[in-house]
């Protein structure tokens, strides 16, 4: 399976590292079995469906002066893996495309899914080129 986030956004409120759960304008390749919901960015493992799952994210950011986003993979509330960009510099902003992978065992039920926070406006950058959330049983 793979969901891809079209749009470019700001993606962080006025509360800082207020967590949002990323959802995505498409899932191109769909092979979840009815698990994923791209509406609210969760993949509920369906019944039968459980084993070793590989997943990847790649997000495109832009962080606008001093700040920093992160985004996590995560399952049942459990960080398995995070991507961040910090930019130090105050009169210029920060475009980054940083990428992780994970393998995890996944049982019936489980949710997956990716969570980003960030402490100053932050964007998330479209076309989807960049803004993949994979997942694939191995």
């Amino acid at each position: 399976m793979d969901c891809v986030r079209y749009t470019h956004e700001m993606h962080t409120t006025k509360k800082p590292h207020n967590q949002k759960t990323l959802t995505y304008n498409d899932c191109p390749v769909d092979t979840s079995n009815g698990g994923m919901n791209k509406h609210n960015g969760v993949f509920t493992v369906p019944v039968g469906q459980g084993g070793i799952y590989q997943m990847s994210l790649s997000v495109k950011f832009e962080t606008k002066g001093v700040g920093s986003i992160n985004c996590l993979i995560m399952v049942n509330n459990k960080s398995l893996s995070q991507i961040q960009s910090y930019n130090h510099v105050t009169t210029m902003s920060s475009h980054v495309t940083p990428a992780t992978l994970v393998y995890y065992k996944l049982r019936t039920g489980d949710r997956a899914y990716v969570k980003c926070s960030g402490d100053k406006p932050t964007y998330i950058y479209g076309p989807g080129s960049s803004n993949h959330f994979t997942l694939r049983k191995v």
